[in-house]
């Protein structure tokens, strides 16, 4: 995605004579500066820069959605379907500056399961129902009757591009949410007319990226929206920021952080970026001394912070298998979610550390339902116990997994006992979980 300056150039490009005093000038204080009514202009003045403001945020809409659309048009990044995993498994508290959806498209291009209770949910959930709106949502969200799935929660501050309400509605009941633009490998844009019916008589609900966005923070949306994210940074232990400048101009959030540093539980600030000191200097500013600030210099902090949670999880399984039980005789199997009728389940049949002893590589039989797994007479090997995956993981820091007939290993994060009324052994297995998609199968000429 575009960073916030790239976006002024485009803008530039797109509109000289609106835009062409952008140059050489941070795309964000020029927005500043046209967001509100200044003091030193006339009124006529005033509204015309708002009519700029107004242009420009539309604009910045329809050239993300060209962004998004182009990475949709691509397979998913691998790293971004174990990153979405990952924040599922830490329950974790994502607080986002950016517009596009590229996160929500990742539960519909993996057809993501929650294996804690064996069962798909809708994007809505990331949200907490915020804004509300028929896309995205599920039964509990319809009825009302139940929270929303427990998994990671999205706090997007600035808005979205798929959000929409009636500007200086105070109120929010104007605020909603639309569809999707597809999924990754699948890319669904969607149109200025169907965006007509799905959200009328509303525009774009985008918070600029300025230093005064108060005119923003009346709707109960937008405010319910920061006020989770303050709470969040306020009970984290670390906060990372990623890929994050901090910029001067941006007043709100340095303000939401210090006071999240200052009278929170945090005792760690990670700063992931290809140049993090001068991020890691301003965060200082703001932190108290008992607050460890660090830098992590990544060339892709995004990816490289996926591979930390990644390595940390793999690690974190391996010491909860060791410590169960020596009368644990469960036999295992791998599993992304059946889907229905649609299988993503095998039994491990073969376990293989590597020389070191470090890695331990597990090989799964073909895919097949969760029934199919457990006790299918097409496997030719009965699948190994946990006993047998224990003796040899004794120095293993990572267990990852292959599917027969289909490409790729996947690191496994965690088990889920589950029990089964067929099929080998006891009934007693433990579904180990592996991070990112399922495999896809190996086409045969």
């Amino acid at each position: 995605m575009p960073l916030t300056d790239e976006l002024g150039a485009r803008l530039g490009r797109l509109d000289e004579q609106t835009f062409g005093s952008l140059r050489g000038s941070s795309f964000e204080t020029w927005l500043s500066h046209r967001a509100e009514p200044q003091p030193y202009l006339s009124a006529a003045e005033n509204l015309g820069r708002q009519a700029v403001f107004s242009r420009a945020t539309s604009l910045i809409a329809g050239e993300l959605d060209e962004s998004i659309a182009r990475a949709l048009a691509e397979p998913m990044p691998t790293w971004l379907g174990e990153l979405v995993s990952m924040w599922h498994l830490r329950r974790s508290h994502v607080v986002t500056f950016n517009y596009d959806t590229l996160v929500e498209c990742v539960l519909p291009t993996m057809e993501f399961c929650d294996w804690r209770t064996g069962s798909q949910f809708a994007w809505g959930s990331l949200l907490a129902f915020n804004p509300g709106g028929p896309a995205g949502s599920s039964y509990n969200e319809v009825e009302g009757s139940a929270a929303p799935v427990d998994t990671f929660r999205l706090w997007k501050l600035h808005g979205s591009t798929n959000w929409f309400w009636v500007p200086g509605d105070s109120s929010g009941a104007s605020a909603r949410r639309v569809m999707l633009p597809g999924a990754f490998g699948s890319p669904r844009p969607v149109d200025a007319e169907e965006y007509h019916w799905m959200a009328p008589g509303r525009e774009r609900l985008l918070v600029p990226p300025s230093a005064l966005k108060s005119p923003y923070y009346a709707n109960p949306v937008t405010r319910e929206t920061w006020s989770s994210g303050f709470r969040a940074l306020r009970s984290a232990d670390i906060v990372t920021l990623i890929g994050y400048s901090l910029p001067a101009t941006d007043l709100t959030t340095a303000g939401m952080l210090g006071e999240a540093l200052h009278g929170g539980t945090v005792r760690e600030v990670r700063v992931v970026d290809i140049r993090p000191e001068a991020v890691v200097e301003r965060v200082r500013g703001l932190a108290p001394p008992n607050v460890d600030v660090h830098a992590v210099s990544a060339v892709d902090p995004v990816a490289s912070y996926a591979a930390e949670l990644l390595a940390d999880a793999a690690r974190s399984l391996v010491a909860e298998l060791l410590a169960m039980s020596d009368d644990d005789t469960s036999l295992l199997l791998v599993s992304w979610g059946d889907l229905g009728r649609q299988g993503r389940s095998a039994p491990i049949l073969r376990v293989e550390p590597s020389d070191d002893g470090r890695s331990v590589h597990l090989y799964a039989g073909e895919l097949t339902t969760f029934q199919g797994a457990v006790g299918a007479p097409q496997f030719s090997n009965e699948p190994i116990s946990l006993t047998t995956l224990r003796a040899a993981i004794a120095d293993a820091e990572r267990l990852t997994v292959s599917v027969a007939a289909s490409d790729g290993r996947s690191t496994l994060i965690a088990a889920q006992p589950r029990v089964a009324s067929t099929g080998y052994g006891d009934g007693r297995w433990w579904v180990l979980v592996p991070a990112g998609a399922a495999p896809a199968p190996v086409e045969h000429a």
